[in-house]
């Protein structure tokens, strides 16, 4: 179809454009035969497209659900070809209307909006069957509009405009236009205590606390949580909802209790240990001779199993030919040697880093039996990590120039085939090889200096390409900048069921990269990411009732089988409705052997659950979000000056006094002119530009 001056594929199978409707007997087609008063007509005019709807209230009534299907082909299969190809990257359903955006790789948006409401979109997946005969599907065919659930003695009338937007402010006057209301944006969606929200556009903002206390404008906000936005014109309600975090090292700190109660295991996904992290780290800043032996002891015992007697690679049972098992031990050992100081963790990991970069191919890339796996977590940035923590020691120095030579002919391979990268599992335009790709280039850029001016291009490329692949348009502080994943429930949780979980563990890759692309570029754009993204992420640890989520439900309809605790200790699927919730981590429960190498993931609807799959989940992916917290902005103050005004976060700017709100031993501050600075009682000379300062605890 082609919409204005765009050529927009629709699908031409059973996925093309219809009214589908469930009935007690089935689910079906009812644009034509049966139900023939039920009218789809489309037209066009002024470069809208307008798709119409009309199902009389005599078939109405006798739907169970009644669902506009697009059509629109969301299949990524191939490079380039996905660049022609939209993905559906956002949608609101308010209670008074609906609007979105279709974004492509290459930049194009398709805004799509209605005046009047429906109960929420559907995303329709792939099948794909792999040799164990478990049909998975790791691709978006198009997504349905339910515009009706329920019965009902009403006619159902609705009208879908689409419209090609030039760009993001083109995109919101469309929404305002057809919907008669403008979405409601706030400056930030993550405050700190105390912070008082500015809304753009709109004064008549009402804010109340998810306890029920209300807020006026021009408050500052006192209570941690989330807090609902709402204002109203012309009859039609726009929402929002604005989060207040904790301070950073209570994250940090839980995220060390959780890694404990959810447990890590021996397994043959990196996923299922993955929780080492967090509790290294934070033993790194919160010492304890009772933890850290504790942990020393268990981590110790994990090694055993997961190693050979020599300790220079994983036993066979651990995979080693999974590329990302080897590279993220090496990381978790370098976290270990940081928090501990054993010389002997930092001997395994430059043994694991020799067996990595024998899996090296000519070209540079990382492979797991031929296929591309650099952009695979980030076996790369893993050994850049070990590389900046022995990079002093004379010991090391020739491993270190190995190190660097890897890395080197890594970076140029990936230098040289941009976004045409491959993956694990089905290829396809996928979140993780973008943002991995992009965050090992700009990582490289900052931590070397070569090749900056391309890696930063490409690197900066990436990203554009990626906004498909993010929540940047949401006005939910739950999802807001987070990555659009939807094949990971089965392998993290074991549900049998896609969902759009945003934020996932892995929306922390995108957070590096963006952090990373900031100090490389100074653009204000990519430190706000970084800081609504992670404030996305933070919201999976519950305080309240004290327990780690897994990843938040994005869908806003979903019901799926989920893997619960059964009174013996064991567990089974129950059909839950689970959109827009939190699911929980099971591994606190559904616990393995760790004398030996559980099989990564159980298949329970299968009845494949004991043996080396009892216990088997990767829900502690979770803890790439507490690492990479650690990494880029934990005790760490940013301001960002510009003709609008100072950006702050972790702290506040008057005049030239900079006051900090948690304790911080680095700022970081872009500056529009030379000036002196004081932060607790000390002056401190900043420059044109940007300024990363080291300062004394507080």
């Amino acid at each position: 179809m082609r919409i204005g001056n765009t050529e927009v594929q629709f699908r031409k199978d059973e996925y093309r454009l219809a009214v589908w409707g469930k009935t007690e007997y089935c689910d079906c087609r009812i644009d034509e035969g049966q139900f023939s008063p039920v009218r789809l007509e489309t037209k066009q005019a002024d470069g809208v497209a307008e798709i119409q709807v009309f199902v009389p209230a005599s078939v109405a009534r006798t739907l169970a659900e009644c669902r506009l299907r697009l059509g629109v082909d969301c299949y990524m299969g191939e490079y380039p070809a996905w660049d022609g190809k939209f993905f559906p990257t956002f949608f609101c359903a308010e209670k008074t209307h609906y609007y979105g955006a279709f974004l492509s790789p290459a930049g194009q948006i398709l805004g799509i909006a209605s005046a009047a409401p429906v109960a929420g979109t559907e995303y329709l997946y792939s099948l794909s069957v792999y040799d164990d005969g478990i049909n998975v599907g790791h691709r978006i065919y198009t997504v349905d509009i339910v515009l009706r659930r329920g019965r009902k003695e009403e006619d159902i009338a609705f009208t879908l405009r689409m419209r090609m937007c030039e760009d993001g402010a083109a995109l919101y006057r469309f929404w305002q236009r057809v919907c008669g209301i403008m979405p409601l944006v706030p400056d930030k969606f993550t405050y700190t205590l105390g912070e008082i929200p500015r809304w753009q556009g709109e004064a008549a903002v009402s804010l109340t606390h998810e306890s029920g206390k209300m807020f006026g404008k021009g408050e500052p906000l006192t209570e941690y949580g989330i807090y609902d936005a709402a204002y109203t014109k012309n009859g039609k309600t726009a929402t929002a909802k604005i989060f207040v975090r904790m301070p950073l090292c209570e994250y940090l700190k839980k995220a060390g209790e959780f890694a404990r109660r959810y447990k890590q295991k021996p397994a043959t996904h990196c996923e299922s240990w993955y929780g080492y992290f967090s509790a290294f780290l934070a033993l790194k800043h919160f010492p304890d001779a009772e933890k850290a032996q504790q942990l020393q002891s268990e981590f110790d015992a994990f090694l055993s199993v997961m190693l050979n007697a020599e300790k220079t690679n994983l036993v066979a049972d651990a995979v080693p030919d999974r590329v990302q098992n080897l590279s993220s031990l090496i990381s978790v050992l370098t976290d270990a040697y940081e928090a501990c100081g054993r010389e002997d963790y930092l001997v395994t990991a430059n043994a694991l880093a020799r067996r990595l970069i024998q899996r090296q191919t000519e070209d540079g890339a990382f492979r797991c039996r031929g296929t591309h796996y650099s952009c695979v977590i980030y076996p790369i940035k893993s050994l850049m990590e070990l590389y900046a923590v022995q990079k002093d020691k004379e010991e090391y120095w020739a491993l270190n120039e190995s190190l660097k030579e890897s890395v080197r002919a890594a970076i140029g391979d990936l230098l040289a085939r941009k976004d045409n990268i491959g993956t694990e599992g089905e290829a396809t335009f996928e979140d993780g090889m973008i943002t991995c790709s992009a965050l090992q280039l700009a990582l490289f850029a900052l931590m070397f200096g070569e090749k900056k001016e391309e890696c930063v291009q490409i690197a900066e490329s990436l990203m554009r390409k990626h906004r498909c692949l993010e929540q940047f348009l949401s006005n939910d502080c739950r999802t807001r900048g987070a990555t659009e994943r939807f094949w990971e429930t089965m392998y993290d949780v074991l549900i049998r069921k896609n969902a759009m979980t945003s934020p996932h563990g892995w929306t922390a890759w995108k957070i590096y990269a963006a952090y990373y692309l900031y100090l490389l570029t100074w653009k204000e754009e990519y430190l706000v990411d970084v800081f609504d993204t992670l404030g996305a992420c933070l919201q999976l640890v519950d305080f309240r009732n004290d327990r780690l989520n897994w990843a938040f439900v994005a869908d806003d309809l979903l019901s799926a089988p989920v893997f619960e605790r059964t009174d013996d200790g064991n567990g089974q699927p129950i059909m839950r409705e689970i959109g827009k919730t939190y699911l929980p981590m099971i591994s606190d429960w559904w616990t393995a052997d760790v004398s030996r190498v559980s099989k990564g993931y159980a298949y329970i609807e299968d009845g494949i659950q004991s043996g080396a799959y009892r216990g088997a989940s990767c829900d502690n992916d979770v803890h790439e979000i507490f690492k990479c917290m650690e990494e880029t902005v934990y005790k760490k103050a940013f301001v960002h000056e510009s003709r609008e005004g100072a950006r702050c976060y972790n702290c506040s700017v008057c005049g030239e006094v900079v006051k900090l709100k948690e304790v911080c031993t680095e700022i970081v501050y872009y500056a529009l002119e030379n000036k002196r600075i004081e932060i607790n009682g000390k002056v401190y000379d900043v420059s044109y530009g940007g300024n990363r300062i080291k300062t004394e605890e507080s």
